[in-house]
């Protein structure tokens, strides 16, 4: 797309005459474009390329907090009666949804290293939450804080739920749609695997 400064424009001038918009959508190419001179602004920068970039004297990175929330949503759709996504420990069929128990949702709550993938999945260009509205939000309440990690509270937790031995779960989740998607959701699984909860995916 190229664009043309309108002078006859009733604001401030801009300070740019022609700029041409391009569209590239693999990250390692849209980072490798910007270090080559070939283009002079990029947006959406993979975080570990913002690492790299931040500590290149010819870049400057600009970064505000994102109003966009990863969150999950559990399965309790389906009343008392089991979900297709849930199986027992062994991969046998269970009568019941484990997550209408609020001991397990807190079980799986206390099992996710939120600190963790902010640091080593998103490369620190992220904030643990607790709550569905990011800060500075309507709605936003500070006083409600993220749950601490804490897996052995969990596998204790999911004892008293009845599930000593944990249970099978399919997770749903998208790939490169959101930042670092599939890799949260892999970091995730491997939290619960760590608990007792045996974890599968479906992409998409």
């Amino acid at each position: 797309v190229e664009l043309a400064r309108y002078d006859g424009w009733w604001g401030p001038k801009q300070h740019w005459q022609n700029v041409t918009l391009r569209v590239i959508t693999n990250d390692g190419a849209r980072t490798a474009a910007l270090l080559a001179g070939d283009v002079q602004l990029v947006e959406f920068v993979p975080t570990a390329d913002a690492v790299r970039l931040k500590a290149d004297k010819r870049v400057d990175v600009a970064e505000i907090a994102s109003q966009r929330i990863v969150y999950l949503w559990l399965d309790r759709s389906r009343g008392d009666g089991p979900t297709p996504f849930i199986t027992g420990p062994n991969g046998e069929k269970l009568d019941k949804n484990p997550l209408n128990d609020v001991r397990v949702r807190r079980a799986l709550s206390l099992a996710i290293n939120r600190d963790g993938i902010k640091d080593r999945v998103m490369d620190g260009f992220a904030a643990p939450t607790g709550q569905l509205m990011p800060t500075g939000a309507s709605g936003f309440e500070p006083a409600i804080k993220p749950d601490p990690y804490d897996p052995e509270a969990a596998k204790k937790l999911l004892a008293e739920a009845g599930f000593p031995n944990g249970f099978g779960i399919t997770l749903h989740g998208p790939n490169n749609r959101y930042v670092n998607d599939a890799k949260i959701l892999e970091a995730l699984a491997q939290m619960w695997t760590r608990v007792g909860v045996k974890t599968q995916r479906l992409q998409r």
